[in-house]
Parts: C-alpha cells; structure tokens; sequence
C-alpha cells in the first residue's frame, strides 16, 4: 500500500508480438455491428490489437520478434 493507503498497481509494458493459446472472439457490444474472431495460433502484432486482445482477456502467450 503507498503512504495513502492506496493499493499500487505494477504496469509491466505491453508485448510488441502474441499468439493466442485458444481462439478468442466477442462481439461488439456498443453497435452491436461488427464480430471478431482469432482462432488459436494466430500471431498478432499490431499494438492496439494486442491490446484490445489483452483487455478483453484472450488467452496468449509472448512471441519474441524477430526480423525480417
């Protein structure tokens, strides 16, 4: 706890590359216009998928990049 006795959180830095350990997919709730879908093993890279991915609580592994 800090001195004001608020829980503190540690923020570990995004990955820059994931796959998915079981497929993932919701959705879109606020339109209810689109559906998404990652089957397992897909690699994704795009930061604000991996953090969409992430958020909505998808199961993955890290993926250390190599290049090309």
């Amino acid at each position: 706890m800090s001195e004001h006795g608020e829980a503190s959180e540690t923020v570990l830095p995004q990955p820059q590359a994931i796959r998915l350990t079981a497929p993932h997919g919701f959705i879109e709730s606020v339109h209810n216009k689109g559906v998404f879908h990652w089957p397992a093993g897909e690699v994704v890279t795009n930061p604000a998928t991996v953090a969409l991915l992430i958020e909505r609580g998808a199961s993955w592994e890290i993926v250390e990049c190599q290049d090309l």
